[in-house]
């Protein structure tokens, strides 16, 4: 797994759960976020039309693999399009760039006034703190 990220950004978390969404993140400028958890360690945030693209990208990839007939390339997109699609999700709207986290995703990942965002080139992960970011570096997720 690539873990590559493009930046870390250390965000506040308000009494209400708001969180502004910096500009300068890939997700910086979306009107509607999805929200994916991944692991114990983290979860994504998404751009929600981006994301739409990325299935559809990967649902059109299924077909031509079917059409080729290949059956380890089929698994192959069949297990892409299941991440994608499978966990829990919200979809959150974007107000001037704030967000408001959902109340089951603060008590499922036990945030308490800040959170990291792990900026890549189109989601962003999310993690309670410096510790988690460097589990899941080193695959301890």
């Amino acid at each position: 797994m690539n873990k590559f990220c493009l930046e870390n950004i250390y965000s506040k978390i308000g009494k209400d759960g708001s969180v502004y969404i910096p500009k300068s993140l890939s997700i910086g400028k979306s009107e509607i976020l999805l929200l994916k958890r991944d692991n114990d360690l983290t979860f994504s945030l998404y751009d929600l039309n981006k994301y739409k693209k990325i299935l559809e990208i990967l649902r059109l990839r299924l077909v031509k693999e079917m059409q080729i007939e290949e059956a380890n390339r089929i698994v192959l997109c069949n297990n892409f399009i299941d991440y994608f699609s499978e966990g829990i999700f919200h979809e959150i709207k974007v107000d001037d760039n704030n967000i408001i986290l959902p109340e089951d995703i603060i008590a499922m990942y036990n945030l308490d006034d800040r959170l990291i965002f792990n900026n890549s080139k189109n989601h962003v992960k999310v993690f309670k703190n410096d510790e988690k970011l460097y589990q899941y570096m080193n695959g301890k997720n």
